[in-house]
């Protein structure tokens, strides 16, 4: 059992008292063990110091992992993300614009 696990334990005299009937469960949290065997791999690996080697190798096969997505998604991808930066290049641009012709003819200062 893993020592992360939670543990049903039922209590039916008690249970049949408790209102409404879905908290006739009750649930208990187990403290890790403190056993060498019940340690996690990352727990045990944390004092064995940094494996360049190993960590490229755990790189690599997650690479292969991953679902990449097709030339066509991408490019779709990429095209609207230029065009929301672009679009919103200019929104800013005139916003700006604006803001400094009411500027300047507020205080007649500026270019």
């Amino acid at each position: 059992m893993d020592s992360r696990s939670c543990q049903k334990v039922h209590f039916p005299e008690r249970a049949a008292a408790l209102q409404p009937p879905e908290l006739k469960t009750i649930v208990t949290i187990q403290k890790p063990s403190s056993r060498p065997a019940d340690r996690s791999a990352a727990a045990q690996n944390a004092g064995g110091g940094f494996s360049p080697v190993k960590f490229l190798a755990e790189v690599r096969t997650e690479a292969r992992r991953v679902t990449w997505p097709s030339r066509r998604a991408t490019l779709v991808t990429t095209g609207a993300v230029l065009t929301m930066a672009a679009l919103t290049s200019v929104f800013f641009f005139v916003v700006d614009q604006v803001i400094g012709l009411g500027v300047r003819e507020l205080f007649g200062v500026g270019g």
